[in-house]
């Protein structure tokens, strides 16, 4: 009798088992799933945040109160400080071996004595500016011996452009006076940096 009721036991147990076993995972499950709808709404509620901030931000942008450069910002200049015994006739202005301007001076087409020859962003890193450039004498009356002196200028510059930063450089052509023409024009770099 004692071995029958064992059984009975056993089998009631075994019958029984998978039902707690069910309402056990049953009640795993709901909670599992009320705690991924806890994180879910914890991250609604965080991306809502983050987008308010981002609107923030994306305002002030706009309005001009934070300047935001991805690339580096670079402007060439170009100069002419020769006064009136020469003239560039024909320059041209390479960054990195890519022609980005150049210019020829004719009567109806002069040449400005300053002009912004270049003004674009960059990938911050190294360059080289070469500048090519013909010289002309230039004179009235008594002073025309001064259009037989023609001068070929070619120099060039190495320099840095900064993330974030606006490199500015003036290409000069400078009269530095005296009495041997050859050696009066000279061509100055000067570099600025502006944040």
């Amino acid at each position: 009798m004692q071995i029958r009721t064992v059984h009975i036991l056993l089998w009631a147990f075994c019958c029984l088992l998978p039902l707690s076993v069910q309402a056990q995972s049953a009640g795993s499950k709901e909670q599992k799933l009320l705690s991924l709808d806890n994180q879910i709404s914890a991250l609604e509620n965080k991306a809502f945040e983050l987008r308010e901030k981002i609107d923030i931000i994306s305002k002030k942008i706009f309005k001009g109160q934070f300047k935001v450069f991805k690339k580096a910002q670079v402007a060439l200049i170009h100069v002419s400080k020769l006064g009136g015994a020469f003239k560039v006739n024909q320059v041209s202005y390479w960054l990195n071996k890519q022609k980005v301007f150049q210019a020829t001076e004719s009567k109806s087409n002069p040449l400005p004595t300053q002009k912004t020859i270049y003004s674009q962003g960059l990938t911050p890193g190294k360059y080289e500016l070469r500048v090519n450039a013909k010289i002309r004498g230039h004179g009235y009356n008594v002073f025309t011996y001064m259009k037989k002196y023609n001068l070929e200028m070619n120099s060039s510059l190495k320099f840095d452009a900064y993330k974030g930063r606006q490199t500015r450089i003036y290409i000069e052509f400078q009269d530095k006076g005296g009495k041997d023409l050859r050696k009066r024009v000279k061509l100055v770099f000067r570099k600025s940096f502006k944040r």
